[in-house]
């Protein structure tokens, strides 16, 4: 079993997750336990991946939950909630296909948007709000790029990487403002 992305709870737990490839494919559900190990529990008994946990301000976290799609024969995202205590699971929006987000000082919650993504898990930068789940902003990610991994900064932008879709091309770090896209450090001889 690995142990994966790992964040404090405001109790002093560690919350992670936590991958065995038993069966067909791999699975990972959420765990918590205080530092040292003890009091280790289960928190989310999904079939598939619950990864990519973050902590909200509210207290809650926010997960993906990765399932595989027969159909389409690759891996589906949605992004989730669940109580520290591993109650009151629910659904950010039941119809979107997201990945990977975080919340923003200002309360949204940026993430990767997964429709019409490639199978790197890339897709277009976006924003929900968490009051109204109807409002949808996208934040960047025309079709020809492809963004992961967004982090909200203090001061409203988001740190992400990106990458266009062109053969050869690899993931940078760029910034995502509200005027615009600016590159951190993408070098694409480096890799």
């Amino acid at each position: 079993e690995d142990c994966l992305d790992p964040i404090y709870l405001p109790d002093g737990r560690v919350l992670f997750s936590s991958v065995t490839a038993k069966g067909r494919r791999p699975e990972a559900a959420l765990f918590a336990c205080r530092p040292g190990g003890s009091e280790l529990q289960r928190l989310t008994f999904h079939t598939g991946l619950d990864l990519e946990a973050s902590l909200l301000k509210d207290g809650r976290v926010l997960f993906t939950n990765w399932r595989w799609d027969e159909r389409s024969m690759r891996w589906i995202g949605r992004l989730l909630t669940i109580n520290s205590d591993g109650t009151g699971v629910a659904a950010i929006r039941r119809s979107e296909q997201g990945a990977d987000g975080r919340e923003t000082p200002d309360g949204r919650i940026a993430f990767v948007s997964l429709e019409g993504a490639a199978t790197d898990g890339g897709g277009a930068l976006a924003a929900l709000a968490m009051r109204r789940i109807e409002d949808r902003t996208p934040l960047a990610g025309s079709v020809p790029e492809r963004w992961r991994s967004p982090f909200p900064m203090p001061d409203g932008d988001i740190l992400a990487a990106r990458t266009v879709d062109q053969p050869g091309a690899t993931y940078g770090l760029w910034r995502w403002t509200a005027s615009g896209v600016l590159p951190v450090y993408d070098d694409p001889s480096w890799h």
